[in-house]
């Protein structure tokens, strides 16, 4: 999955995520303006304000593109 995500933080991206530590599936865009630090981390803007930071190598995790720009 790492292949896939490397590009998603120039995309602009619509995404709908869910993961196992998430309480429900969240959507938003990619933010690809924020700092990152690790390459294995990509930042999520959530529909609700909130920015969650996703491990690309936590196994839970599935991303589905809702819409590209």
């Amino acid at each position: 999955m790492n292949d896939e995500l490397e590009e998603l933080p120039e995309s602009d991206a619509r995404l709908r995520v869910t993961a196992d530590w998430l309480p429900a599936s969240i959507e938003g865009h990619v933010n690809g303006q924020l700092w990152r630090g690790d390459e294995d981390v990509f930042f999520l803007e959530a529909d609700d304000g909130e920015v969650y930071a996703l491990a690309c190598s936590d196994p839970s995790l599935r991303v589905e593109l809702v819409s590209t720009p």
